[in-house]
């Protein structure tokens, strides 16, 4: 089953973000199938594969950004 693995999302300050950060193999077919069922917009922090730890602290920076806080 294909899933979209990125969407232009722009955030603003009245909304709410959740970061989700994957396991090594990625979200299984049936974990995506339920997050978008939940409405979630898929992102990605582009084609590079980061540890766990590398992923939260990018992710993190970025929705920063977003918020205006950097």
């Amino acid at each position: 089953v294909a899933h979209p693995s990125t969407v232009s999302v722009q955030i603003n300050s009245a909304q709410e973000a959740l970061l989700l950060i994957g396991p090594e193999g990625g979200f299984s077919d049936a974990e995506i199938d339920a997050l978008l069922k939940k409405q979630v917009k898929p992102m990605s922090l582009g084609p590079r594969i980061l540890r766990a730890e590398t992923a939260a602290i990018v992710g993190l920076t970025l929705l920063g950004q977003q918020y205006g806080q950097y």
